[in-house]
């Protein structure tokens, strides 16, 4: 446990971490479009309502 912030570090499960074969930069930039999709599904939600 980290003393200054009182949290804990955990890594992330296996099976939650990207595969080391495929190039940061991909993953980056597919996790940017998934969340630029939803903020639009987000968007367009809210206009309907």
């Amino acid at each position: 446990m980290n003393p200054l912030t009182g949290r804990a570090k955990f890594k992330a499960a296996r099976q939650h971490q990207p595969d080391q074969s495929v190039p940061v930069y991909q993953v980056v930039a597919e996790f940017i479009n998934q969340q630029e999709e939803l903020l639009s599904l987000l968007r367009d939600a809210n206009e309907r309502t």
